[in-house]
């Protein structure tokens, strides 16, 4: 995979880089296929199958698989 990432300068002189990832998540439960981003992929995973909230992803039984994830410079471009 090609990571990219958007390096910015903080305040204090410190460098800052993150990864969004754009990714598809399947649930073979429901059949349903989930797609969303994030900065943190493990840790959104983690949340989706804890079922808490009152979010899409919650309210369907089994759970979430990863069979996507693309890396993307900015948020932004997530949403597109």
């Amino acid at each position: 995979h090609f990571y990219c990432c958007v390096v910015r300068q903080l305040a204090d002189g410190r460098l800052y880089n993150r990864i969004m990832w754009v990714y598809a998540l399947y649930n073979s439960q429901s059949d349903t296929i989930y797609i969303g981003q994030t900065a943190n992929l493990e840790a959104r995973l983690h949340s989706h199958n804890k079922k808490q909230g009152n979010h899409f992803t919650a309210k369907k039984q089994g759970e979430w698989e990863l069979v996507y994830k693309e890396s993307v410079a900015t948020r932004s471009e997530a949403l597109k």
